[in-house]
């Protein structure tokens, strides 16, 4: 006589499977995002090695992450897929300028990215397509703009490359972090100074007296907890790491109750269209 399961012993069976799964499918969620930290870190690795190439063949200089347009550094990527607007300035700004060192446009999108900023979505205008699907999430530091390597001091806690746009993307253009406002000139502007090339001051007329961050639609300035409430950063001396938010190596000093970066190398208490960029905060020597 052929014996066959009761439903008891189904149900058993069952709730043992749905228990199992239970236990289970965090750890899998878990892996996933572990998986994904690795990927992010992974990049930023060869983001910094892209620009320590550059460097080797660019008399030690860093590239151009402010030359105006109001200090958002909104310039479309790759260059030429917008062929008006100063298309040599557009191949001056880092993320055409280190392309032929990475060769990789979707290196620039983190993993941990759920949001892209969708009112660009790579398309400018009628006619602008962005035909390699370049979504940046990592910003460059703004302070490194054209700054040569030797004049990093701590290069291992000068941040270069970090998930400036959160857990947002920013599809067609590349974007430098934070925008910096001068105390007599304001947010960084085209042919405010010569060669459009600002050099961080903490005295004097055009001193750093504020800083921004780039706001929009899509979550852009929100969520900074890309992963376990911070993020992978990547330094100056080539080397990248997790960085909670609010510690040494972040570059988000403390969040706002919004989840907005409050600092950025500033004495926040200063920032009153004062001078407030802070030497003892920052990796850099004084100029």
């Amino acid at each position: 006589m052929k014996r066959a399961f009761t439903l008891i012993e189904l149900l058993v069976v069952i709730a043992i499977i749905a228990i199992l799964a239970a236990i289970l499918f965090p750890v899998f969620a878990q892996a996933k995002v572990a998986a994904k930290k690795t990927a992010d870190l992974s990049n930023n690795k060869q983001l910094n090695l892209s620009i320590i190439m550059y460097q080797t063949d660019s008399d030690d200089s860093m590239p151009w992450t402010v030359p105006g347009d109001n200090g958002t550094t909104l310039f479309t990527t790759p260059w030429d897929r917008d062929a008006t607007a100063n298309p040599t300035l557009r191949q001056e700004i880092f993320g055409n300028s280190l392309a032929p060192y990475i060769k990789n446009w979707n290196m620039w999108t983190s993993p941990g990215k759920t949001v892209d900023w969708l009112p660009f979505a790579g398309n400018p205008g009628p006619g602008f397509p962005n035909p390699t699907n370049f979504a940046q999430s990592y910003t460059m530091n703004s302070y490194l703009n054209t700054m040569a390597g030797s004049m990093i001091t701590a290069p291992a806690a000068a941040v270069t490359f970090w998930a400036g746009m959160g857990t947002t993307d920013l599809p067609g253009f590349t974007f430098a972090m934070p925008l910096i406002y001068t105390k007599t000139d304001g947010w960084l502007a085209p042919n405010q100074f010569s060669g459009d090339d600002y050099v961080f001051l903490n005295s004097g007329a055009n001193c750093v007296a504020l800083w921004g961050w780039f706001g929009g639609a899509g979550g852009t300035t929100a969520n900074y907890n890309v992963f376990s409430g911070g993020m992978n950063v990547a330094s100056a001396d080539g080397h990248a790491k997790f960085a909670k938010n609010g510690s040494f190596n972040s570059p988000i000093a403390a969040t706002n109750a919004d989840g907005t970066m409050a600092a950025f190398w500033v004495n926040s208490t200063d920032c009153t269209l004062g001078c407030c960029y802070s030497y003892t905060l920052s990796p850099f020597r004084t100029q």
